[in-house]
């Protein structure tokens, strides 16, 4: 199937896609990941003239990793205090992956009240656009600290933040590549969908894992007109994506496999 090409993206970086799959104590970052991400979007934005806009998750590993292996590892208990720690080694992660593309970026910290505020919505939209002319990559990523439970996740902020800015495509990068029928963690071999419509997106087994709640929000573009997807880096996907190809699993109108 053919898609128009972007003209604004959201691209969403999950945190197991710059850190990998498993447990925080025994992850490192994925700099080649950071590098690959950023190539693809610097790329992206040469050739087709798109507009790229990052989430990033990642800020609460980011703590952890810096404080591993320290008593202190075991005083901070709730995820908001790490990600406070983490978000300055998070934007040094950015900051020297679009460097070495000789890209300067600009990072936002957004929160649910700050969506809610038409004033600062406007503010966000307006900073955006501001970076794009100046060629400035905006990083966006939830504000943990001021959460206090609130928050619905990077995933959500993605969504919304594809609303704000008439985002023509959303891609939720993800360390398994796509959605399937059940976990592949658990189940290895299982089929992954190409395509997947937004009635089995949303009553499938994933709804019982991690995938839930990012299903809800590429469901939500969806339905907003918006092209979107769920993959993984593989085959530069952010590139393809931008590109009009399709990549890992689009959420479209009828249910097929690879």
């Amino acid at each position: 199937m053919a898609y128009m090409p972007a003209t604004r993206l959201v691209i969403k970086c999950g945190t197991e896609v710059l850190y990998g799959k498993g447990g925080w104590m025994v992850s490192k970052p994925k700099e080649d990941r950071w590098s690959s991400i950023a190539r693809q979007v610097v790329a992206a934005e040469e050739m087709s003239g798109v507009s790229m806009i990052l989430v990033s998750s990642g800020a609460v590993r980011a703590g952890q990793e810096n404080f591993k292996g320290t008593s202190s590892i075991f005083q901070l208990g709730k995820r908001e205090q790490w990600a406070g720690i983490g978000t300055r080694h998070l934007l040094k992660h950015w900051g020297d992956a679009f460097g070495c593309f000789g890209r300067e970026i600009a990072y936002l910290l957004v929160s649910r009240a700050t969506l809610r505020d038409s004033g600062e919505r406007q503010a966000i939209f307006s900073a955006i656009a501001d970076y794009h002319r100046c060629c400035i990559v905006p990083i966006l990523n939830e504000n943990d600290v001021a959460l206090e439970g609130e928050g619905g996740g990077n995933d959500l902020l993605a969504a919304d933040i594809a609303c704000l800015t008439g985002a023509s495509g959303v891609l939720f990068l993800t360390e398994c590549g796509g959605v399937y029928e059940i976990d592949p963690w658990r189940h290895p071999g299982v089929r992954r969908y190409s395509e997947i419509d937004p009635r089995t997106a949303l009553t499938s087994s994933w709804l019982e894992d991690g995938m839930a709640g990012k299903l809800l929000e590429v469901v939500r573009c969806f339905a907003m007109g918006m092209r979107t997807a769920v993959a993984g880096l593989e085959r530069d996907s952010i590139q393809r994506f931008a590109a009009g190809e399709p990549v890992g699993t689009m959420i479209g109108n009828s249910v097929s496999f690879y």
